[in-house]
């Protein structure tokens, strides 16, 4: 039977939220929450939503929330929210604190909690004044990683019938493990999550009402239902303001490694492996001349690259190799970045700050940010803000992008601070600035690859 029960004491504050898109992740001011519902804490959702002439909805009405399983369609909760204000199309819902109706699924749940800790994924349908409305809505649950996942897929199967939806990395076909070739090599394949992630659509109302939810419960596959790939709506932990830079400790120096006793860092693959001259293979190879080569001389400006100004010595690359190496210059400064430390100078080489462990400016935040070093970092001057942009992933243990972005031009100032939880490992993840002055954002774009099934790059 359904099971009613009234969250009386949630309550949440403003804070950041991130976009993950299919190829970025984007700064927006979204709410999120300090809820004390026991077990979990609430999940504050902003939607979007038009009438079915596509204009923006005013106005306040109720609104219910079914959360469905996404291999069998059923339904596992409701969560009603009654007088929801919806200003420009906007609304904004703390999942978690309305009234929860359990759905009819394997067991009675009383809180979002409960579902989040026994599901990895679902889709949620909103109704919206009595009135289905569509697309439905993913929900990707933390604490879930693609091996759980898979093995969820495991204890759902039925006879031959697939799942509508995949969860994780896993393909299906020829009886063989869906793990193979992809998944079990996958980066990643047994951390969990670390933060739940909503997709963020556009809703408007479904003329055929309850259409995507039968079609998944049914798992037809042919037409597919309106699933809409898009963007997913995460926390963002910050800002904290950090320690003036010029205060921060200097890391410890490394020396210099000469090149003869470094490893080569792409050696050749069977470098010893011969063909039947006896020749190494690829030395034989006929040269080819370049036929645009000669054309283009008569293009090449003189002066297409500046002379150098001034050159100085940097941060040695240290133990690590490669040595992703970053830096970029300002009005007034130059920063470089060497795997886990960073140094600032002026734009004559006069030393303005020692190097530094990248993860130092993060002390006091707390959590990955402070406690991982974990390097291929990442900075940029924002020419449009006129700040400096710094950045590092915390990997051991976690899954963030650790951003921060200085208070004031000077980079020896202080830093706002961020912790950018993502679904999955942010691997090769770059930025970008939004080339507006009055509405600056930065973008963040991760290979975040889930499997031929659900091929986003988040």
């Amino acid at each position: 039977m359904r099971h009613s029960g009234r969250v009386e004491w949630c309550r949440y504050t403003k804070t950041m939220a991130v976009f993950i898109f299919g190829f970025v992740l984007s700064f927006a001011a979204f709410g999120s929450d300090t809820g004390v519902v026991p077990g979990h804490h609430p999940l504050n959702y902003q939607g979007a939503v038009t009438d079915q002439w596509g204009e923006p909805l005013d106005g306040s009405a109720d609104m219910s929330f079914r959360f469905l399983d996404t291999l069998t369609g059923e339904e596992v909760l409701i969560e009603n929210h009654s007088n929801v204000r919806i200003t420009g199309g906007v609304f904004e819902v703390p999942f978690g604190c309305g009234t929860i109706l359990d759905g009819w699924g394997m067991g009675t749940y009383t809180s979002l909690g409960q579902i989040l800790a026994d599901y990895p994924d679902l889709w949620i349908q909103v109704e919206i004044g009595g009135r289905v409305h569509k697309p439905l809505i993913r929900l990707a649950s933390a604490g879930h990683s693609p091996k759980s996942r898979y093995d969820k897929w495991l204890q759902a199967q039925d006879g031959d019938t697939p799942p509508m939806v995949l969860s994780g990395p896993v393909r299906i076909g020829g009886g063989e493990d869906p793990r193979e070739p992809l998944a079990s090599k996958w980066k990643g394949w047994e951390t969990q999550a670390m933060t739940t992630s909503i997709q963020a659509v556009s809703l408007e109302p479904d003329a055929d009402g309850n259409g995507a939810a039968r079609a998944l419960a049914a798992g037809v596959s042919t037409p597919a239902p309106p699933f809409v790939k898009g963007p997913m709506l995460a926390e963002v932990i910050g800002p904290v303001l950090s320690l003036p830079v010029r205060d921060l400790p200097d890391a410890e120096k490394y020396e210099f490694y000469l090149e003869e006793d470094e490893d080569e860092i792409n050696p050749p693959r069977h470098g010893n492996l011969y063909d039947e001259y006896g020749q190494l293979f690829g030395t034989m190879t006929e040269k080819v001349e370049d036929p645009l080569l000669m054309l283009s001389e008569g293009f090449r400006s003189p002066d297409r690259t500046p002379s150098i100004l001034a050159d100085w010595e940097g941060i040695p690359k240290g133990p690590y190799t490669p040595p992703d190496t970053e830096g970029d210059v300002g009005p007034n400064h130059y920063i470089q970045v060497v795997n886990v430390q960073f140094k600032i100078w002026d734009k004559s080489g006069n030393v303005l700050k020692n190097a530094t462990n990248t993860n130092m400016l993060w002390s006091g935040f707390g959590g990955p940010c402070q406690s991982n070093n974990s390097g291929d970092a990442i900075l940029f001057y924002d020419r449009h803000a006129d700040r400096w942009v710094i950045s590092q992933f915390a990997i051991s243990g976690a899954q963030a992008v650790c951003f921060a972005v200085s208070q004031t031009p000077d980079p020896l100032g202080a830093f706002y601070l961020y912790q950018v939880n993502t679904q999955r490992f942010p691997d090769y993840y770059k930025l970008g600035a939004w080339p507006d002055d009055d509405n600056n954002a930065y973008f963040i774009g991760t290979n975040s690859k889930r499997g031929e099934a659900d091929a986003n790059t988040q």
